[in-house]
């Protein structure tokens, strides 16, 4: 059964969340995939990540990594905005180069 969960809504039992957009920040992220993970029990966390989402990919990337249970994908590992932290400010003059 699938369930779409809001803010502040406690669901139970919850194995599996899907991020059809990744969060914004880091912190988002990881209070979104802890509705899986609640009173010690494990759960899977699926995100689809876009060239929208450069600005945490590395801090993602991090978070995996530090995870005894998590594994990073190699697209992730491999990615460039993953190898170093990008910034509004990286993306924006990158962005007005390219134009």
């Amino acid at each position: 059964m699938a369930v779409q969960a809001g803010r502040g809504i406690d669901v139970p039992d919850v194995t599996c969340v899907i991020n059809w957009q990744m969060a914004s920040t880091i912190e988002k992220y990881v209070h979104r995939i802890g509705r899986t993970g609640r009173a010690g029990k494990q759960g899977i966390a699926i995100t689809f990540l876009g060239p929208q989402d450069e600005e945490t990919m590395y801090d993602l990337k991090q978070e995996l990594a530090r995870s005894p249970l998590s594994t990073v994908p190699n697209e992730l590992a491999h990615h460039p905005a993953a190898r170093q932290r990008i910034t509004r400010e990286m993306k924006r003059k990158r962005d007005d180069h390219d134009e």
